[in-house]
């Protein structure tokens, strides 16, 4: 909230000063960080709520659209930063708005969103201009039931296919570095069944 705050400030200067324009766009990065670190911290306490059981999913309608149009906005700055092309595909015959668990679906659409876009890299992109694309595509599957579908399609090194199994575990993750996340990002998924 402070750093929206201070964004509205600078807002209100001179946008033709270099320095104005130079603490507009650090502003918000650090605005974009705090949200980021507000999600971390709220994807431990969701695990901490799964474990004792006290997990509860919030029922609402929303626009798939509007949600899939937020979610690239989020990410669009740090996809640009690294060169990668971040885009969305809504199938035709998606119905236009869904009945669930929106800061769920978001919250696990986020996740493999950052991972996607974390992970991409130059050795595996066909276009030497950028080092990767990302795209979400959503679709749906038909069973004895409808369901939504989201694909997340990068350009990355993806999980070995023998690691596959532990995906959903806790604090699980493929590669062992100082630049990662906790790992929570999948295990909210069971949650939902």
């Amino acid at each position: 909230f402070a750093g929206e705050l201070i964004e509205y400030g600078l807002e209100q200067c001179d946008q033709n000063d270099k320095h104005i324009q130079t603490l507009q766009s650090n502003t918000k990065i650090i605005t974009r960080s705090c949200s980021n670190m507000k999600k971390i911290i709220n994807d431990v306490l969701d695990i901490a709520k799964i474990n004792s059981n006290e997990f509860s999913i919030e029922y609402d309608q929303f626009t798939i659209a509007e949600m899939m149009s937020e979610l690239i906005d989020d990410y669009q700055q740090i996809s640009k930063l690294k060169n990668i092309n971040l885009s969305y595909m809504i199938k035709k015959n998606v119905p236009e708005s869904m009945f669930t668990d929106r800061v769920r679906i978001n919250q696990i659409l986020a996740n493999l969103l950052s991972n996607a876009i974390k992970y991409s890299s130059l050795k595996y992109s066909v276009d030497s201009d950028t080092k990767g694309d990302v795209l979400i595509s959503v679709d749906t599957v038909f069973t004895d039931d409808m369901y939504i579908k989201f694909d997340i399609k990068d350009n990355g090194p993806g999980i070995p296919e023998k690691q596959l199994d532990g995906i959903f575990n806790h604090f699980w993750q493929a590669r062992k570095n100082a630049d990662q996340g906790a790992g929570v990002g999948l295990e909210i998924v069971i949650a939902h069944g």
